[in-house]
């Protein structure tokens, strides 16, 4: 079994569409095992979206995650 979680995102004009938690992402995030990781965070600006996946997340743990859609 995996877990998979996905989300819609809109910010005026700007939408997103995409899994914000599966267990290829924990991995690609932390670099370690699936097992050991389940929590990731998510900051939406205006560029895109950072993630991170420590607890509680610093500043420079975040990396870019994903994009925007193209607008509408």
């Amino acid at each position: 079994r995996t877990t998979r979680f996905y989300c819609h995102f809109t910010w005026g004009q700007k939408t997103a569409f995409f899994d914000v938690f599966n267990k290829n992402l924990a991995f690609d995030i932390s670099g370690e095992s699936h097992s050991h990781v389940n929590i990731c965070y998510w900051l939406a600006n205006e560029y895109g979206f950072d993630v991170a996946s420590t607890d509680p997340p610093e500043p420079d743990d975040f990396q870019f995650g994903h994009t925007w859609d193209r607008s509408s």
